[in-house]
């Protein structure tokens, strides 16, 4: 998913990934460079990835990222990520 499509889902409230054995990120890389924090789901409240074992990041940006809502990440059979934002 482009970043200009997950800021589309303004409504977005929980996120559930599972078993994609291929999918090394969930963000592709941003369009646009530069400084500034960065709201892609403005109203996301549960984030749960699990059986990702290829995933190494869920975003690649040099942007802060803001979750505002945000309350629950789980996160269960992903070896490879390391941290969240690349």
């Amino acid at each position: 998913m482009s970043p200009s499509v997950a800021r589309g889902t303004l409504n977005l409230r929980r996120i559930t990934i599972e078993n994609c054995v291929s999918m090394e990120e969930v963000i592709t890389e941003e369009e646009q460079q530069g400084e500034g924090i960065m709201t892609l789901f403005p109203l996301l409240e549960k984030l749960h990835l699990q059986t990702l074992p290829k995933l190494g990041h869920f975003f690649l940006t040099e942007h802060a990222l803001k979750f505002p809502f945000l309350k629950q990440v789980t996160k269960y059979g992903c070896p490879e990520m390391k941290t969240f934002v690349q």
